[in-house]
């Protein structure tokens, strides 16, 4: 995916793209994962579209992300969101829904996040933010973890309500483990 320096305007975001078509000038071939990019590139002059292939995947470790059984035995449903908790990932979207679901559904729901929290609030979720929402009863702070899959095989619903994916890794890799 081609990641922020596309989806945010500004200085960087200029430096980037430059740095994009200077070095993509030299590439024989450009493998992206989704048409949008593939048009973003053509649009904004960085490559030339006979150079632009789209990849038909990204391949997931299926002996890593296999099916595992569910260990919790509540009648509870768990959602679960792994990602950095930043807004192009939508993680503000998440944390709402989370709130709503609770207001309604009470102790019946809970919404998990596993992942790091952003650096900087104009960035996403800082570390405080995270907190009020543990404290306030509406996400469940899970960290950052080497075993995703731990995780995973506790949720009943995996969500990434991302603004920039063209395919999602972890959605692929919570799918493999069904």
């Amino acid at each position: 995916g081609l990641g922020y320096s596309f989806v945010n305007t500004g200085l960087i975001s200029k430096i980037a793209k430059l740095l994009y078509k200077i070095s993509l000038k030299f590439a024989k071939e450009v493998w992206v994962l989704n048409s949008d990019d593939k048009e973003i590139l053509i649009e904004e002059g960085i490559t030339d579209k006979e150079k632009i292939f789209i990849l038909p995947g990204e391949g997931i470790d299926t002996n890593l992300f296999k099916p595992l059984k569910k260990e919790r035995e509540d009648d509870k449903k768990v959602f679960l969101m792994i990602s950095r908790a930043i807004f192009d990932k939508g993680v503000a979207e998440y944390a709402k829904a989370a709130e709503l679901a609770k207001e309604k559904y009470g102790d019946k729901v809970e919404f998990q996040f596993l992942g790091a929290v952003a650096e900087d609030k104009k960035d996403g979720f800082i570390k405080e933010d995270m907190d009020e929402l543990v404290k306030n009863n509406i996400i469940n702070y899970l960290g950052i973890t080497n075993d995703v899959p731990s995780s995973v095989k506790e949720a009943d619903c995996i969500v990434l309500p991302s603004y920039r994916e063209g395919i999602s890794r972890v959605l692929l890799e919570a799918a493999s483990m069904e």
